[in-house]
């Protein structure tokens, strides 16, 4: 759940995306199929990552649509790869544990009830809705998997 509120550096995250559709059954196995694809991206250009490696998914809102990107940090560019920028500031963290079924509930959680109740200052206009954080504490559909999630926060927080 809420872990703390972090100051993160700007960074950029190269990788693919996806519009999101109005259901959340439908998207689950779309960012599946995504993540399939990305991962098999990465290894058809020979991307190797350290063993302390972090992926990113991306949640953002462009031209009144959603879109969810799967993607890296890194400074090459890749063809097939589009870039994001994830504007450094505060931002809100939380923590899911758990299988990736799971996930959907969570967010629901998150956004219908832990945000509200924390009364936490976020602009409703932004371009980013949250970015999700994984590392080697990932696991797809293991009990203990980790996902660091990551809400950004209004200045005046």
């Amino acid at each position: 759940m809420f872990r703390e509120i972090q100051l993160q550096e700007a960074i950029v995250v190269k990788g693919v995306s996806i519009k999101l559709s109005n259901s959340q059954n439908k998207n689950y196995l779309h960012i599946r199929e995504l993540w399939q694809s990305f991962n098999a991206q990465l290894a058809n250009n020979e991307i190797k990552l350290e063993r302390n490696w972090r992926k990113f998914g991306v949640v953002f809102r462009a031209e009144n649509a959603y879109f969810y990107l799967a993607g890296i940090n890194c400074l090459e560019n890749f063809y097939g790869f589009e870039s994001i920028n994830l504007l450094g500031g505060a931002y809100a963290s939380f923590r899911h544990h758990g299988a990736m079924s799971k996930l959907k509930d969570f967010y629901y959680h998150l956004y219908k009830k832990i945000i509200p109740d924390m009364n936490l200052n976020i602009n409703k206009n932004r371009e980013i809705l949250h970015y999700e954080l994984y590392t080697n504490q990932f696991n797809w559909n293991n009990a203990n998997s980790v996902i660091d999630i990551f809400v950004p926060l209004s200045s005046e927080n």
